[in-house]
């Protein structure tokens, strides 16, 4: 019998294998275990779902992409390592993302980004950022990851054809300052000179 670390693996690479012919939603943990030739029991030792399964093999195959750049670096650095590691398992990816569900590699992604995000704020030193509070810094972390999922979920959708880079682009000129502000303020002016009827 295996060790655990192989076990898994194992499923690992059924799932995988799976997933090139049938959607992740239609491969049930009968087809993962039949195809991997392992016990069924065996399967829920090591993970509750295939959902499990899956975001075990991103967080287990990803992890040299966010120790070695992601952290150290910036939004843009965060967001060209996932897409550089998601385009190296494009098949499998472009499936994957393509649930929303509970327990989903989508739900996995945000939390993952926002706290990496959380992260690289508190170790900014301006004084500005070290003054905010935990419910502000998760704010902030919920922010920009919606924002970063949104655009890798709508790329894979797309198969990943698109140069990611114009998304990179795309957002610094969005976070200049000039555009949002002026986006946002916008209604705010709107709603002070025509207030909204009163319900009767």
């Amino acid at each position: 019998m295996p060790g655990a670390s192989r076990t898994k693996q194992i499923l690992a690479a059924s799932l995988k294998d799976l997933m090139q012919t049938m959607p992740l939603e239609k491969i049930s943990v009968s087809d993962i275990v039949e195809h991997a030739d392992i016990g069924r029991n065996t399967f829920y030792y090591h993970f509750q779902d295939k959902f499990d399964l899956v975001n075990w093999i991103f967080q287990t195959e990803s992890t040299r992409f966010f120790t070695e750049r992601a952290i150290k670096e910036n939004w843009s650095s965060a967001l060209e390592s996932i897409e550089d590691y998601l385009k190296e398992n494009k098949e499998f990816y472009c499936n994957a993302l393509a649930y929303n569900g509970q327990n989903s590699l989508q739900s996995f992604l945000f939390d993952t980004i926002s706290d990496l995000v959380v992260q690289q704020v508190r170790s900014m030193e301006m004084p500005e950022y070290r003054s905010l509070s935990k419910e502000e810094l998760r704010f902030i972390g919920d922010f920009i990851a919606s924002a970063m999922v949104g655009i890798v979920v709508r790329w894979a959708k797309l198969g990943m054809k698109e140069d990611p880079r114009q998304f990179r682009a795309c957002v610094r000129r969005i976070c200049d300052g000039s555009l949002i502000h002026a986006y946002l303020s916008q209604p705010e002016d709107d709603a002070a000179e025509n207030p909204a009827p009163q319900e009767t």
